[in-house]
């Protein structure tokens, strides 16, 4: 792992656990990472997947919720439905 952002867009991608709860704990060394990025003008792009990717979709929510829990400034997230389970687009 190399927490140095060589870009103004770094990409993370975490493969995560079966649990939940240990993905939530996979993430934590990232926040500090993340913020400092933030902090710094950067736009870090944070994947988390599972292993069988089930219960992947709320995941991103909760890495802003953690993240901004830990006193970043971030625009809320846009409250887009999920019905049918597909992504529409990586990036705007």
């Amino acid at each position: 792992v190399t927490p140095t952002a060589l870009t103004d867009m770094p990409i993370v991608r975490l493969i995560g656990r079966t649990s939940l709860a240990e993905t939530a704990a996979g993430w934590q060394p990232w926040l500090p990472v993340l913020r400092q990025w933030i902090d710094e003008g950067r736009t870090p792009v944070f994947f988390v997947h599972t292993p069988d990717n089930v219960s992947v979709l709320p995941l991103p929510r909760q890495v802003h919720d953690d993240l901004a829990a830990t006193g970043c400034d971030l625009e809320p997230l846009p409250m887009i439905p999920i019905e049918s389970g597909r992504q529409e687009t990586l990036f705007e």
